[in-house]
């Protein structure tokens, strides 16, 4: 069904408007109009379902709308079609909208469906990734599926320490340090995510020591960190032990200024914008106090 037919524009509008006793009328005229798709201009199809989870979502009278449609056939795992395979409750998730989310679920959905547009992963994948925070927390209380990227980026502590040093063992816990870059964006943006960076070190058995993370902090550039006082009675400023110093014309040596944003300099930084913020020291990651 195109998506300039009349029909579709009525259901659709139904649907957006919280019209129930519209969309039932129109759902027993028409037999086959529970389980129809929607084609817009460019070849994408989608169910009524995906009308209603559709960015921003939240329609009046959600989860009675997703009562009505189930009940008159329409398939609640039904795929996008076009660009991704995404289901309905993936959409809910992508918008937050909680109570669609639950009544989608109650109704039978996949909680764990693949297709996101977010690596081809789950709801809550698309949850996390575009964070809608009550959606993926509600997730994860609904029995999804957590992956170390999602438990670490939702601040879910005992999940994390389950999953790095749980019943992998030291192989997940010296795997796992390839994959902290991947977790900085999404973390730094996550309410439930400040202070994660000490418990990912505290799962990891890393103890801090910050003496150590300054020596080693960003490897590769030794050679520009220097002593900023001066020893006593010769007057020149000395390097530090971690090797030389860039010097000016006058032969004094100088410390380069941090970054303003650690993050885009040193993609190695877990929480740029919390005391924890994590730092690859030799094979372990310290929390910078």
């Amino acid at each position: 069904m195109r998506h300039d037919d009349p029909l579709a524009q009525a259901v659709v509008l139904a649907i957006r408007s919280g019209d129930l006793a519209t969309l039932r009328q129109l759902l027993a005229d028409d037999a086959d109009l529970a389980t129809a798709r929607i084609v817009d201009e460019g070849g994408n199809a989608r169910t009524l379902l995906h009308v209603l989870t559709d960015w921003p979502a939240r329609c009046p009278h959600g989860a009675e709308t997703v009562a009505v449609l189930v009940s008159a056939g329409a398939d609640v795992n039904a795929r996008f079609q076009g660009s991704h395979s995404e289901t309905p409750l993936h959409w809910a998730a992508s918008a937050d909208d909680v109570v669609v989310l639950d009544a989608l679920l109650d109704a039978g959905a996949d909680i764990d469906a693949d297709g996101a547009v977010i690596g081809g992963g789950t709801p809550l994948a698309d949850a996390r990734a575009f964070a809608q925070w009550k959606a993926a927390h509600r997730l994860v209380e609904r029995g999804a599926t957590v992956t170390l990227t999602d438990a670490a980026t939702l601040g879910l502590s005992d999940r994390l320490e389950r999953l790095l040093v749980g019943a992998a063992g030291e192989r997940r816990r010296r795997g796992v340090l390839g994959r902290v870059p991947r977790w900085s964006t999404g973390v730094r943006r996550t309410p439930a995510g400040v202070g994660c960076g000490r418990e990912l070190a505290s799962a990891l058995g890393a103890p801090h020591t910050a003496r150590r993370c300054r020596a080693q902090r960003i490897r590769g550039r030794r050679g520009v960190v220097a002593q900023s006082g001066r020893q006593a009675g010769d007057g020149v400023t000395r390097p530090c032990a971690s090797g030389p110093t860039t010097a000016d014309a006058q032969g004094r040596a100088w410390r380069r200024p941090e970054p303003a944003e650690p993050h885009l300099a040193d993609p190695r930084v877990l929480h740029p914008h919390d005391t924890a913020t994590a730092d690859r020291c030799g094979d372990s990651i310290h929390p910078m106090g």
